[in-house]
């Protein structure tokens, strides 16, 4: 387990958190376009997240308070 920096994602940043290293090397070298990370749920419950998988296209359509 490391902490994570604040990172920006799209024109939203997102708080140092904890997260997991995995090596994604193996995966990588299967598939077309290769994994730079997986966002898991610490980083996913921080808003809700809309997907267009056909278009490619991602938003975050609110950004939830967890104070």
């Amino acid at each position: 387990m490391f902490t994570m920096k604040e990172i920006q994602i799209g024109n939203h940043f997102f708080p140092p958190q904890r997260v997991a290293k995995v090596d994604l090397r193996q995966v990588n070298a299967t598939i077309e376009i290769p994994m730079d990370l997986i966002l898991g749920y610490s980083t996913l419950s921080k808003a809700h997240w809309q997907f267009d998988f056909p278009l490619r296209k991602w938003a975050i359509s609110q950004w939830l308070d967890h104070s």
